[in-house]
């Protein structure tokens, strides 16, 4: 038969395409270790050993997130809809992946948008569980695409998403916090040790952060690394696409293409 699913495959390789782009970008950020180690006064006066983030994340990062989040996203409703032309032929006009936050909410969705989907279909999207409480990389997807492709790029930012601190020999004197993780997000900033000033703390350390470039502004994934989240999410809606894909595949193998009625 005619490969219907064409189009969504078209857009997971070109999120495919963005994501690799995103990686490189995101590695060779990485890579050029986009922070200095300072030591300086904290305002209550001791003294305090810092990562300060020096350096933007390439704003291509942000375009290549968004292309990404959208071709996925539309990648699904184009699944929907290549499985009712498959299965049922005809025009239909009411179709789409369906999301809520709620399972209650999925269920209004599939009522005032999958009219024409055929009902083998709607329980293979049911059983996604599209919902906060169900598939939450589903449900974190919609709600990216839904956020951002009407007010702003995604935001990616650089922060410290680990950090290693070794300490063969101190001799402390005085208040301490060592191994602490404090982040400031005004001057971007880790402090990972503080020590009382002028009490004659001897001592040497080492001290390593590592530089992570995260999303933001999305409940579901803020804080995790970007190109983990994407890569995560480009895996499973191509396996929700090839599971529809399957199911159709299944339901007309042998069969003549009945008309939408």
């Amino acid at each position: 038969m005619n490969d219907q699913f064409e189009s969504p495959k078209i857009l997971l390789d070109r999120a495919r395409e963005r994501l690799n782009d995103l990686s490189k970008t995101i590695s060779n950020f990485v890579g050029s270790s986009p922070y200095l180690h300072v030591v300086e006064p904290d305002s209550d006066g001791m003294i305090a050993y810092k990562f300060r983030i020096t350096a933007s994340v390439p704003k291509s990062a942000m375009a290549d997130a968004f292309e990404i989040g959208n071709a996925l996203r539309a990648a699904l409703d184009q699944a929907v809809y290549a499985a009712t032309l498959s299965i049922a032929g005809g025009a239909p006009t009411s179709t789409k992946f369906p999301f809520g936050d709620t399972e209650e909410d999925v269920e209004n969705d599939i009522k005032r948008g999958c009219k024409d989907v055929p009902a083998v279909i709607v329980g293979v999207l049911r059983a996604f569980k599209p919902h906060q409480k169900g598939n939450v990389a589903l449900w974190g997807l919609n709600k990216m695409r839904n956020v951002k492709i009407h007010r702003a790029l995604l935001g990616v930012r650089a922060r410290p998403i680990g950090n290693s601190l070794q300490v063969p020999f101190m001799m402390i004197n005085g208040p301490a916090e060592i191994g602490m993780s404090r982040w400031n997000e005004e001057k971007q900033e880790l402090t990972y040790m503080r020590l009382g000033a002028n009490t004659g703390s001897t001592g040497y350390h080492t001290a390593q952060a590592q530089i992570g470039v995260v999303i933001e502004d999305i409940p579901a994934f803020h804080g995790q690394p970007a190109n983990v989240v994407f890569e995560n999410l480009f895996k499973e809606v191509e396996r929700v696409v090839g599971t529809i894909e399957a199911v159709v595949q299944r339901e007309t193998d042998g069969q003549a293409k009945p008309s939408l009625t």
